[in-house]
């Protein structure tokens, strides 16, 4: 089976629940989704402890993985209840484990869905190619611009609201053209309209604060850029306004992204913002001040850069850190 997007993923979730599911992609937003609607449809609430197991594949030991797989679900469970086994980061995932695995992608257990998340997967490998034949592959990223007007649909179900076209654009572009912070601007514009049922752009400028997006932007701009003066009175004045800190990182982040495929390009002596600019999603016209900042970068500190990134993501979401003192401080030094 080829691998599949989100609307069709859904879809044959609402049929079918395979026990065999890989997610792959760098796009947080759609295998949030996925996983939701995937507890959703398997947990009952108050089993999750019982009936769903959550591990790391580098960390994990194979038999610890696998005698979770094959558990059964509990005593007091439906007949065909089915256990769900969630192993994030497979990326990661050793060889040995891969190779303990083997048997098992080739005929899962009925009585388990396990769901694989990875940021990237190599297709040559044999356990895809059996997961894909048992299975689903589904693969996430962000949308091509060509694809944003297909999502308008997708929010409007999702928040209850109709959404006017201009207002579509302005919450695209105030969500930075990421899923995770269009689908965060899209609930704060449909509270706002409260009982209404469209989204107008004049209520999108008023709610969604286009001037604070913009200083967000040019923040991000700073830290690539290691201005470390002009992003501490920036991030104070963002964070004094109650900004979210995890908004402002996955901002960060794809700023990042576009930095390290620029820089790619750049080692392979491709410089033309014209050939550069649809590939890493900005336009043309962006594309040489970006090339200005990959310059101030290398291969490796850029893997250092995502380690941060990766971390400091952790420990907000935990509430045990801070985007300056995790992230900022640490790369302000790093040369």
């Amino acid at each position: 089976m080829a691998a599949v997007g989100l609307a069709q993923a859904l879809r044959d979730l609402e049929n079918r629940v395979a026990p065999l599911y890989v997610v792959s992609g760098n796009e947080p937003f759609q295998a949030g989704e996925f996983l939701e609607k995937l507890r959703a449809k398997l947990l009952q609430a108050g089993t999750e402890g019982f009936n769903q197991d959550v591990f790391d594949a580098e960390q994990v030991s194979p038999v610890d993985l696998l005698a979770s797989l094959d558990t059964l679900p509990g005593l007091f469970d439906a007949p065909d209840s089915i256990r769900l086994v969630i192993c994030r980061r497979f990326e990661k995932a050793p060889a040995a484990l891969l190779e303990r695995l083997e048997g098992y992608f080739q005929n899962p257990a009925p009585q388990t869905c396990f769901l694989m998340i990875a940021e990237k997967i190599d297709r040559r490998k044999s356990w895809i190619k059996d997961a894909e034949k048992n299975g689903v592959v589904l693969e996430v990223a962000e949308p091509f611009d060509r694809d944003w007007p297909r999502w308008r649909t997708f929010f409007e179900k999702r928040v209850g609201k109709s959404i006017e076209p201009q207002a579509w654009d302005a919450l695209v572009e105030v969500g930075n053209r990421s899923l995770a912070l269009v689908s965060s601007e899209c609930q704060k514009a449909a509270l706002f309209v409260g009982d209404a049922r469209e989204i107008r752009v004049e209520q999108v400028r008023e709610v969604c604060g286009v001037s604070l997006s913009e200083d967000i932007f040019q923040l991000s701009e700073d830290i690539v850029a290691r201005r470390s003066l002009a992003a501490m009175l920036k991030l104070h004045r963002l964070t004094l306004g109650g900004e979210s800190e995890i908004k402002i990182l996955s901002i960060l982040l794809r700023h990042f992204r576009q930095i390290s495929q620029c820089l790619g390009f750049l080692e392979s002596g491709v410089n033309d913002p014209k050939v550069i600019g649809p590939q890493i999603g900005v336009p043309p016209f962006f594309v040489p001040k970006i090339m200005e900042l990959a310059r101030g970068y290398t291969t490796a500190s850029l893997t250092r850069v995502f380690k941060r990134l990766a971390d400091c993501d952790y420990l907000l979401k935990t509430g045990e850190g801070t985007l300056w003192g995790d992230f900022c401080l640490p790369h302000f030094t790093d040369r």
